[in-house]
């Protein structure tokens, strides 16, 4: 199962197809929206190509179609997810809705959460986060995890209703027992960051393990920074190695940016600054700023890349126009050395401004991986 999710999420179509067939079964996989993950390997592996899996997925949006035009309240749920995530069909946030609304008149838990989303992301209505909180409240007095969840987070942001990271931990574990992985990792934060009962690694580090093992790649990556720091368990570089690699396969940024440093510094594995190099450059592609800066700064050196002072100008201004501290520094100082880049006094004023308005904004705010 392993070596099939690493090569799906490599982008080999026929393990994207097989492990569809794996979801859409229920085998060896988290019993959390199996179908539609089911569905959305099947249509990877359809863009590339995959017969099969192009057929596969014709005939099941076809029978939950029929289904739902039926009056099944769980085809017209999926029906809903299919038009708002675009699998198969045009994203369509009206008719996604329409979907979830026939489906929540039939008490359906899962439409009711679905409707929750839309109103707290504002997606196709207008946001409202009293509406989204008092829908997840539906379906979380139903046993619902997934609303479990997101009650959770709404008590966390102080969405909807009043900010209560007790309470916000009492509806995590709810989901978290239930084995929701979004709610494993949001409680295991709540612990890690010590807003909920207390500041607690070992706990942390618990429910860490527990969303890791069921494959989230940002549990994955969140355990292995305590077995890199030794927090709430014994340190160990090479199992935060392993867990970063894990992390980083499935295409989180920060498992990458964390797999490049340990290559970088050489913990937990051999030092290898090409391979440094490669996984900067994945992380650095998806928007991770801290990325695109230590990828910037390789350029600057030619150390895992050849030297070129124009691409470490343009990760740094990727980096800055994102509003992290490192790339606007760097800018600033490109610009005003006038060494790397043609000397322009107003650009080099510019971003030491934006240094100081980043340490402004910065200061007094919360850190936190928190998710919807």
């Amino acid at each position: 199962m392993e070596r099939l999710k690493v090569a799906a999420f490599q982008g080999s179509p026929e393990a994207q197809y097989q492990l569809g067939v794996l979801y859409e079964a229920g085998e060896g996989v988290p019993k959390t929206d199996h179908y539609l993950k089911a569905l959305k390997w099947f249509q990877a592996a359809a863009e590339q190509g995959h017969l099969g899996a192009t057929e596969k997925l014709k005939e099941e949006i076809r029978r939950t179609r029929e289904m739902a035009n039926a009056g099944d309240p769980s085809a017209q749920n999926t029906m809903g997810l299919l038009y708002a995530e675009k699998i198969g069909v045009r994203r369509d946030f009206k008719r996604a809705l329409m979907w979830f609304r026939k489906a929540a008149e039939q008490g359906d838990p899962c439409a009711f959460t679905n409707l929750a989303r839309h109103y707290h992301e504002g997606a196709g209505v207008r946001q409202d986060y009293h509406e989204a909180f008092r829908l997840f409240m539906e379906a979380a007095e139903q046993g619902m995890a997934a609303a479990q969840h997101g009650v959770g987070f709404m008590l966390e942001e102080g969405f909807g209703t009043g900010q209560n990271f007790r309470e916000a931990a009492a509806w995590y574990l709810k989901a978290a027992e239930q084995d929701y992985p979004p709610a494993q990792l949001n409680l295991g934060l709540l612990y890690r960051e010590g807003l909920g009962d207390s500041d607690d690694y070992a706990h942390a580090a618990s429910w860490f393990s527990r969303a890791a093992e069921l494959g989230d790649a940002t549990a994955q990556y969140c355990l292995g920074r305590l077995y890199e720091d030794g927090s709430g368990v014994y340190q160990n570089l090479e199992k935060a190695v392993e867990l970063y690699r894990k992390s980083a396969l499935q295409g989180s940024a920060d498992g990458q940016y964390a797999l490049a440093g340990a290559y970088m510094n050489g913990s937990g594995v051999p030092r290898d600054h090409e391979e440094a190099a490669k996984w900067y450059t994945r992380a650095a592609e998806q928007g991770h700023a801290p990325a695109q800066v230590a990828l910037a700064n390789l350029y600057m050196t030619g150390d895992g890349v050849e030297q070129s002072y124009k691409a470490a100008a343009e990760w740094y201004q990727k980096a800055a126009e994102r509003w992290k501290l490192g790339g606007e520094g760097h800018l600033a100082l490109l610009y005003d050395s006038r060494r790397y880049l043609p000397g322009d006094y107003e650009h080099a004023t510019a971003w030491f401004g934006a240094v100081l308005d980043w340490f402004r904004v910065r200061k007094g705010t919360r850190s936190t991986a928190a998710r919807m």
